[in-house]
């Protein structure tokens, strides 16, 4: 079921529900997609990479890669300048504390 949501500059976005799954992914919540900053598939390699050091370091052995560990960049809404990512950062982590099964659409 999807809902309606305004961010933080009042526009509105669609949420749709977290399929039920226990296979563990990266998010990746790129308000400024548009200023392409940041690389989503390099981010999600940084990540996969350090995971599998803090698991070598404590002796278990598991390389994290794209099957095991996906990474997903969901749409989100979009800041209008390169400046205000911590207000868009704090919204979505409340919006994802309050409402824990959904995340926003990925199309």
């Amino acid at each position: 079921q999807e809902s309606e949501r305004k961010d933080p500059i009042g526009n509105s976005v669609i949420a749709t529900p977290i399929a039920e799954s226990k296979k563990p992914c990266i998010l990746h919540f790129d308000s400024g997609r548009k200023f392409r900053l940041h690389w989503s598939p390099t981010i999600f390699n940084h990540i996969r990479k350090y995971l599998s050091a803090c698991l070598a370091f404590r002796r278990i052995h598991t390389e994290f890669n794209s099957q095991n560990m996906p990474g997903f960049s969901p749409l989100v809404p979009q800041q209008p300048n390169e400046t205000d990512c911590g207000l868009y950062m704090l919204e979505m982590i409340e919006g994802i504390l309050q409402e824990k099964n959904a995340i926003l659409s990925d199309h």
